[in-house]
């Protein structure tokens, strides 16, 4: 496991996380969970759900 963290806080990190999860064939309950469980504010931003949304078929 490789987790990298930005101490920012606007969830780039854990967007990017997320799409390289999902890009290696992980279902998206899984990586939401996942990524979520890492306490990133990732997939609560509406920016970050659009983006998702409109580049990979969740």
């Amino acid at each position: 496991m490789l987790v990298i963290y930005y101490g920012e806080g606007a969830g780039r990190t854990g967007l990017m996380a997320t799409v390289l999860r999902l890009k290696a064939g992980k279902q998206w309950q899984s990586v939401a969970s996942y990524i979520q469980a890492l306490g990133s504010n990732t997939l609560t931003l509406p920016s970050h759900i659009g983006f998702i949304n409109t580049h990979y078929s969740v």
